[in-house]
């Protein structure tokens, strides 16, 4: 490891979803950088297990649910200090959901700082927990920054236009159906939930009576989605359907609808932003990726089949707020049709969409300097000692993983695996979603990408180190 005797102070980021959490890490890891910080990004994995590897440092987490209490205690023990902003903290259709599935008195209890997106998110953790107030702070997201502002968009022109050849003129369809089309089957986001007691059972509990119904809701909405693939493959023959599953789900759901429609491919593949800043059009319903496509200034339209007691009830009201928002495949269909041919006329044909953007002041903080730049000045004075960085064991291969690896194997010839108890079932599959869920970190996109930001932020001198499996220090030279 180079520069062993550099004594500074280190900031570390655990992803979860590579593809989603990234770039914007990478943009806060930037500004501490330029402020003599050294930086490691990791998967939750590789931070986690190194808990006790790594100097005291603060990590950046990208959600505090109660289910990650255990892994909190691991880093608490090991002497570093904890911030989160939760990455999937944007869109909810209920705030009181927000609150019961995104954090615990336990995990607030053990965090230095909690940054929101916006104030509407802070203030209803407030709320729900005055006596913590103090360590919530409304800082926006480097992920919206990436969002909003057009310079950061360049990062993504070499992919925009490679996706261009490869598919021509494309709609993408971006799905937020994991939760009715899991990877692990229908039920497995409200056995987690229960396993996790972020719900309980019982019919006389609120919540768990709003969760069964919002389900249901869901699922209906994502049956008329596959419905509507032929008619959309058959009104759009020139260009390519993409449906891009969220990283929950099951991507066979998605394929077996779509056999025999030639125009459709289900792909899943890098950060969806080049796939958006490429796309025609964005056909949606209800998902943060609509609105990230608004803010990129693609034209977005949402399919909203549902009846309107239900629309009223269950909808994310953020995403159908910036979107030209259908309740029929005829009307969809036909919207599609008209904004890409003319695109430049949106706002004046539909106006409602400004009052849309009024509201998302309120959920997406923005500031000209940047919201990394919010983040790192509270970050910046959490006690953490400067020290020089020491060398990571490397990872050493278990026995209990290779039996996990022969038991997957066997999991592959299903007239014997039917006979295996279903406690090895289900670590086999819950192993094989964590693998779609979570890849390896690409160290050469890695560096791509750090490199491109350097150049759009106008940093010079930083570079990467891989100092572990899915382990990457990031150091600025003097």
């Amino acid at each position: 490891m180079s520069d062993n005797n550099s004594k500074k102070r280190l900031l570390c980021f655990p992803m979860e979803i590579i593809e989603r959490e990234m770039t914007g890490n990478l943009v806060l890891a930037l500004e501490a950088l330029q402020n003599d910080w050294q930086c490691v990004l990791g998967t939750k994995k590789s931070i986690f297990d190194n808990a006790h590897n790594l100097p005291p440092s603060v990590i950046f987490l990208k959600s505090i649910m109660s289910c990650e209490m255990s892994n909190i205690r691991r880093l608490k023990d090991a002497g570093h200090k904890l911030v989160s902003l939760d990455v999937e903290g944007l869109v909810y259709t209920d705030m009181e959901e927000f609150v019961t599935v995104r954090f615990c008195p336990k995990t607030i209890e053990e965090v230095e700082k909690i940054f929101f997106w916006g104030e509407t998110q802070r203030n209803v953790v407030a709320k729900t927990y005055p006596s913590q107030s103090d360590k919530l702070q409304t800082t926006g997201s480097p992920i919206s920054d990436l969002w909003q502002k057009p310079k950061f968009h360049a990062l993504h022109q070499e992919n925009v236009d490679s996706l261009k050849n490869r598919f021509g003129k494309y709609i993408i369809l971006p799905s937020s159906f994991g939760t009715v089309n899991h990877y692990m089957g229908y039920e497995a986001t409200l056995d987690m939930m229960k396993r996790d007691n972020m719900i309980i059972e019982d019919k006389q509990d609120e919540f768990y009576d709003f969760w069964i119904n919002y389900e249901a809701h869901i699922f209906k909405i994502f049956k008329k989605f596959l419905a509507l693939l032929p008619s959309l493959s058959a009104a759009f023959p020139d260009h390519t359907i993409i449906i891009r599953p969220h990283p929950s789900e099951s991507h066979e759901t998605w394929k077996d609808a779509a056999k025999g429609l030639d125009n459709i491919k289900v792909v899943f593949e890098g950060s969806v932003s080049p796939w958006l800043l490429g796309a025609d059009a964005v056909l949606h319903w209800g998902c943060t990726t609509g609105l990230e496509a608004y803010l990129m200034g693609r034209p977005v339209v949402s399919y909203n089949p549902a009846i309107k007691e239900d629309r009223d009830k269950f909808d994310h009201e953020l995403p159908q707020s910036i979107s030209i928002v259908e309740y029929t495949p005829e009307n969809t269909i036909e919207t599609l049709k008209r904004v890409i041919a003319n695109p430049n006329t949106i706002k004046k044909e539909y106006p409602d969409i400004a009052k849309g953007h009024e509201n998302l002041k309120a959920w997406i903080a923005s500031s000209d300097q940047g919201a990394a730049a919010e983040i790192f000045k509270s970050i910046q004075n959490i006690d953490i000692k400067p020290i020089a960085m020491r060398p990571v064991p490397q990872e050493k291969f278990s026995a209990k993983e290779a039996v996990w690896q022969i038991f997957t194997l066997i999991s592959k010839v299903k007239p014997i695996f039917k006979f295996f108890p279903k406690t090895i079932k289900h670590g086999v599959e819950t192993r094989a979603y964590g693998r779609q869920k979570t890849k390896d970190i690409d160290e050469v996109q890695l560096e791509k990408t750090l490199q491109a930001l350097s150049k759009i932020q106008n940093i010079d001198n930083v570079f990467v180190e891989n100092i572990g499996k899915n382990l990457f220090l990031l150091k600025k030279k003097s």
